[in-house]
């Protein structure tokens, strides 16, 4: 945490206006929308323009159900590499820890996105 470090930026990073506009690809399922929101009440599974709520369960939160729920997605999806995570402020670390240990047993790549769940 105390050293600074460089990355050396390449040619990868190009903007798709500095190359012709009919080969640019984006990578597969890039605009498929695929977030979670931790929240007091549960999660909140997005997937797409479907929203899927896992409240919690006698004030738990239902890692088991959130685990069968993103091994489907993954299984319909399989390109599909991370989940975006959203987590509310008043969340506990341990239900952090839990999120990104379940979507990484379902084969996703967690990224914590900031500011917390809309």
């Amino acid at each position: 945490w105390t050293q600074v470090s460089m990355i050396q930026l390449g040619a990868s990073f190009s903007s798709p206006r500095d190359q012709d506009q009919k080969d640019f690809k984006p990578p597969p399922l890039e605009d498929l929308v695929f977030r979670l929101d931790v929240v007091a009440n549960g999660y909140i599974l997005k997937i797409g323009t479907e929203t899927k709520p896992i409240p919690k369960v006698n004030n738990e939160y239902n890692a088991a159900v959130l685990l069968t729920e993103l091994s489907k997605v993954k299984k319909k999806y399989p390109e599909k590499a991370g989940i975006k995570i959203a987590i509310s402020d008043d969340i506990m670390y341990e239900h952090v820890i839990t999120v990104m240990d379940v979507g990484l047993k379902s084969g996703f790549s967690p990224e914590l996105l900031t500011g917390g769940p809309n």
